[in-house]
């Protein structure tokens, strides 16, 4: 995955994720990866986000969804 604040990749497995409806983000998911717990917890109190792991994604995702909170919609 792309680290959010450079160009640098990072293993997805290993990296922090941040979870906050104020990221803006290319897929509109609200979620960004940093390299570090430190960087992480910094993005979290700024976004009022949380932080979650790798394996925890798909219940991120879904619970969005199922909110209604999914920013992208096919269009008509």
């Amino acid at each position: 995955v792309r680290c959010y604040g450079s160009s640098q990749w990072l293993d997805a497995q290993q990296a922090f994720f941040v979870h906050s409806p104020q990221l803006q983000t290319p897929m509109g998911c609200g979620l960004a990866a940093v390299p570090t717990f430190a960087e992480a917890r910094q993005l979290a109190d700024e976004m009022h986000g949380r932080i979650v792991r790798f394996d925890e994604l798909p219940k991120v995702i879904k619970s969005r969804t199922e909110d209604g909170l999914s920013e992208t919609r096919p269009s008509k």
